[in-house]
């Protein structure tokens, strides 16, 4: 029941380091979808390229990593748990401005066959009015 929590309720940290707004869609097995809203107010865009205002990317990476620890927290009670992500290939396909809302989607393989402390595969997208920004695979494994 992701959907009826707020993503700061689930993840680590507060405001205004929780990079994800809202949980659209999750079947708590492989797959979510979420959203980020990007205001001209935001923390991040003051000082970041004063005269064009653009959204960093490696926040964009981070509210990725923020919608996966989502996903795997469906089914743990600990508010922190961790992952690892290595081998990540990102590729950042549009600036990402104020007034754009992100919607992130998230799969990750299966799990019912990754032992403990064994890396599993995750794809991510990020969209903007159904327009990819970003584009994302990494190798991740889940530690407490």
């Amino acid at each position: 029941m992701l959907h009826s929590l707020s993503p700061e309720d689930l993840l680590p940290g507060s405001k205004p380091w929780i990079l994800v707004d809202k949980v659209l869609q999750s079947d708590e097995a492989a797959r979510i979808s979420t959203i980020k809203l990007i205001s001209l107010s935001d923390y991040f865009l003051q000082g970041h390229f004063k005269s064009y205002s653009i959204y960093p990317g490696v926040l964009l990476i981070e509210g990725i990593r923020q919608s996966l620890h989502l996903l795997l927290k469906s089914g743990c009670s600990s508010k922190n748990n961790n992952v690892e992500l290595t081998n990540m290939q990102v590729r950042f396909l549009m600036p990402v401005l104020p007034g754009d809302v992100i919607e992130y989607v998230v799969h990750i393989q299966e799990l019912q066959d990754v032992k403990k402390d064994d890396f599993f595969d995750v794809f991510a997208a990020g969209t903007v009015k159904n327009k990819p920004i970003i584009t994302f695979k990494a190798k991740c494994r889940k530690w407490k």
